[in-house]
């Protein structure tokens, strides 16, 4: 028998929104995955959807009555790449230390930014949302912050706190994942955030029915600028009976998907018959801890008005059950579009994204150089006499800021070649890279007084943020 304690912690867990602290479960297969990912193989009845107090007596619905059009197979996980499956009758899940808590309330939403698609004039009922969306690997810069693209199905609202809502997509989200890697994920509320804010399969709810695909499993390959676009393609849809909402996955098709598995009706207030709303786009938190905006990107980096820019495609809504169409009435709109932009390009698609920091990080060490080089020729007749305090100063500073630059971006470039690379290791690089700026800012009092060799570290700053 479970202890009175784990009694009261499941209910904490599940009713103030933070991961589930799971009673132990046996696996009957473990696979690893090559990016170090551990996937254990749970007999289906053993997920934790289970623990939820109203789903201790639910039957499972192994397949959709309304079975989307053929079944998508192809390998687009990291761990699909062992060549290992779970066997029939269990489900794949992704094994975490620890328990992570996930703030609810006001913090849930507090600095996130959005670029969003939704309907103009939505019908009074709807069952049903797909979109095709090419899946990149974004730089986030903090691991409390995340970057994702995805589609929302809610009911209620904020005002009222009765919000119910079904999100999925990719998601890079380093404090929850470990590491820098584009994952599957999915999330719910049933009340604006305020006590349940549920990931993935971290606490009771969704209830899983594929053996073959990984919620949280990273995802790869990713989209390449100007080469082969990786799509993910995400179909949530309400059943007629029993009446749950059934998730559907494809990779690199636009038609056939695989279900996943579904959100009992039993779990929701306001979604129990249909939606009110839907939308597609992408999200970024913006944490602006050191009183800067996030360097975190959107999509692929790139603004909407570029064509390297991520989109969403085939658009489309269920206005009956199991009945889908093409959206009519696009609107979008962005909450900070000098970053994060989007672009309608169609009632069925559209380009969003942001903020290419990158040419940032080139301009402040371009204005450092010319400033330094400007100090030069002022003090090019000068150059035998030690230069002003005040003018060491402002060298330093500028030295020391440089470097810093090319060290976050020498940090930003690993995290793209290298995703396996876990997050202990980057923060491993961090501090490396802060002892060199340090070291740089107390060598340069040993050249106070030459602007020539401040000048030609600046170059060297720049010309190596450049490579």
């Amino acid at each position: 028998m479970r202890s009175q304690f784990e009694q009261i912690c499941r209910l904490y867990i599940l009713f103030l929104g933070c991961a589930v602290l799971s009673a132990k479960r046996t696996a009957i297969l473990t696979i690893n995955s090559p990016d170090g990912d551990i996937i254990d193989c749970l007999n289906m009845r053993d997920q934790p959807a289970f623990d939820h107090p109203l789903l201790r007596n639910h039957k499972i619905q192994e397949i959709p009555t309304n079975l989307p059009n053929g079944i998508d197979t192809f390998s687009w996980q990291v761990w699909h790449r062992n060549g290992t499956r779970c066997p029939e009758g269990t489900i794949p899940i992704r094994r975490h230390n620890g328990t992570t808590w996930f703030p609810a309330g006001v913090e849930a939403t507090l600095g996130h930014e959005y670029a969003i698609g939704g309907l103009g004039s939505p019908p009074p009922k709807i069952y049903g949302i797909k979109a095709v969306m090419n899946v990149w690997q974004p730089t986030v810069e903090r691991t409390d912050e995340f970057s994702l693209g995805q589609v929302w199905v809610t009911a209620g609202s904020y005002t009222s706190k009765d919000l119910n809502s079904i999100e999925a997509g990719w998601q890079v989200y380093p404090q929850l994942y470990l590491d820098y890697q584009p994952r599957l994920f999915i999330l719910w509320t049933t009340d604006a955030y305020t006590r349940t804010k549920c990931y993935n399969l971290r606490c009771p709810g969704f209830v899983q029915t594929n053996r073959n695909i990984v919620i949280e499993g990273a995802i790869s390959p990713t989209s390449i600028f100007g080469g082969v676009q990786m799509d993910l393609t995400i179909q949530i849809w309400k059943e007629a009976k029993p009446g749950h909402w059934w998730l559907g996955v494809g990779f690199s098709n636009g038609t056939l998907i695989a279900p996943v598995g579904y959100w009992p009706t039993e779990i929701f207030t306001r979604l129990t018959d249909h939606a009110e709303k839907v939308e597609w786009g992408g999200e970024i938190v913006n944490d602006n801890i050191s009183g800067r905006h996030t360097t975190t990107q959107m999509g692929s980096e790139y603004l909407s008005g570029n064509v390297k820019a991520a989109y969403m495609r085939d658009l489309q809504i269920a206005v009956d059950i199991g009945s889908f169409q093409p959206v009519y009435d696009l609107k979008v709109a962005a909450t900070n579009p000098t970053l994060y932009s989007i672009e309608k390009l169609s009632n069925t698609s559209f380009l969003y994204g942001g903020p290419e920091h990158g040419a940032a990080v080139h301009l402040d060490s371009m204005l450092f150089y010319l400033f330094v080089t400007a100090t030069k020729r002022r003090e090019s007749h000068h150059l035998s006499k030690p230069s002003s305090p005040v003018l060491s100063i402002h060298l330093r500073i500028g030295i020391v800021k440089a470097a810093a630059f090319c060290a976050a971006t020498a940090i930003q470039r690993l995290r793209a070649v290298a995703p396996r690379l876990r997050v202990e290791q980057f923060d491993s690089l961090s501090k490396c890279g802060v002892t060199v700026n340090q070291s740089l800012g107390h060598g340069s009092k040993a050249f106070v007084g030459s602007a020539l060799v401040a000048e030609a570290l600046a170059i060297r700053s720049a010309r190596n943020c450049a490579l």
